[in-house]
C-alpha cells in the first residue's frame, strides 16, 4: 500500500514538473512572438514614414567665382595703340586709366569686384564711362556698356599685359624711334626767317646704334659731319652718347619727337624732330645723304 502511494506521488511530481516547463516554454514563445510582431510593426511604420516624406527638387549649388589676381602695369589693345593701365591695386578694387590713341583718355577710374567680375562707373565733369573688366591671366576684356565720351563707342576691347609702366614706356619709345628705314629718319626742325631748315638728322637702329648727321655751320649749310653713336632708353629718357635727354615721342600718321637736355653738353641734340619722308624738300642735309647711305 505504501509503495503504491509513493509511486502516485512521484507521478504527480513529474506531471507538475512537465507542466511547469511547458508553461515556461509557452510563455517564452509568446514573448518572442510579441517582440517579433512589435519589430515588424516598427519596420512597417518606418516604411510608411519614408513613403510619406515629401519630395523636394534638388537645390543647384552655384560655385563661388574666385577673384582673379590683378597685376599693376600696362595692358595694350589688339590695335597696338590703345592702353589700359592699372595704377594701383587694393583689396577687391583697383585704380586704372584708359587711353584711346589720338581720341580721348580716362584717368584714375575705380573698378570693384562684385562677386563675378570687376565693374566701374566713371563720371567726371560730364564724362561717363561704365562697364566691366574681366581678367584672364595676362589678358583683359573690357566691356563698355555706357559711354558719353568724345569719339568713344560702347562695345568690347581686348587687352594683353605689356609690362610695368616703365617697361611699356621704354618699349613704346623704342618702337617710335625705330620708325626709320634706310632712307628716312628723324630731322630736327628749326625756324629761321620763316623758313624751315634741318640741322640734325638721327637714325636709330636695334641694338643701341644711332647714326648722326649735323651741320657745322647753320648759316651757310656748307659743312656736314657724320658720326656713329650709341643710345639707350630708360623709361622716358634717351641716353645719347652718354648724355641724358627727356624723350617725348608719338607715332601715328604724323610721328614727332622732342628731346629736352638734362644738362649742358658739348654737342647738344635737344630740340623738336619730325620723321622725314622722301617728299620733304628741306634744304641742308639731304643733298649729302647719298654719300653716307649708298
Amino acid at each position: 500500500m505504501l509503495k503504491k502511494l509513493l509511486a502516485l506521488l512521484l507521478c504527480i511530481c513529474m506531471l507538475i514538473s512537465f507542466t511547469g516547463c511547458g508553461l515556461l516554454l509557452f510563455a517564452m514563445e509568446q514573448e518572442d512572438r510579441v517582440e517579433s510582431d512589435r519589430i515588424d510593426r516598427d519596420d512597417e511604420d518606418e516604411d510608411e514614414d519614408e513613403d510619406e516624406e515629401p519630395t523636394t527638387a534638388p537645390v543647384e549649388v552655384v560655385p563661388e567665382v574666385q577673384m582673379p589676381v590683378v597685376q599693376s602695369g600696362v595692358y595694350v589693345a589688339d590695335n597696338g595703340d590703345d592702353t589700359l593701365t592699372v595704377e594701383s591695386v587694393s583689396g577687391d578694387s583697383f585704380v586704372f586709366s584708359l587711353f584711346w590713341y589720338r581720341l580721348y583718355s580716362v584717368d584714375n577710374a575705380t573698378a570693384t569686384w562684385n562677386g563675378d567680375t570687376f565693374v566701374f562707373d566713371y563720371q567726371v565733369d560730364g564724362d561717363v564711362a561704365k562697364g566691366t573688366l574681366t581678367f584672364t591671366g595676362g589678358e583683359v576684356l573690357m566691356t563698355l556698356t555706357e559711354a558719353d565720351l568724345p569719339y568713344i563707342e560702347t562695345g568690347d576691347t581686348h587687352y594683353t599685359f605689356e609690362g610695368s609702366e616703365a617697361d611699356h614706356s621704354g618699349s613704346l619709345m623704342l618702337q617710335v624711334l625705330l620708325l626709320n628705314d634706310e632712307k628716312n629718319g628723324w630731322c630736327m626742325i628749326i625756324e629761321r626767317d620763316n623758313t624751315y631748315y634741318d640741322n640734325v638728322y638721327l637714325r636709330f637702329y636695334q641694338g643701341g646704334r644711332v647714326d648722326i648727321w649735323y651741320l657745322e655751320d647753320q648759316i651757310t649749310d656748307s659743312v656736314v659731319h657724320y658720326t656713329e653713336g650709341q643710345y639707350t632708353i630708360e623709361e622716358n629718357r634717351l641716353i645719347l652718347n652718354g648724355d641724358a635727354y627727356i624723350l617725348e615721342a608719338v607715332g601715328g600718321a604724323y610721328p614727332e619727337m622732342k628731346l629736352i637736355a638734362l644738362g649742358e653738353y658739348e654737342k647738344d641734340y635737344a630740340g623738336e624732330y619730325t620723321f622725314s619722308v622722301d617728299s620733304y624738300t628741306y634744304s641742308g642735309l639731304y643733298e649729302y645723304f647719298d654719300e653716307f647711305t649708298s
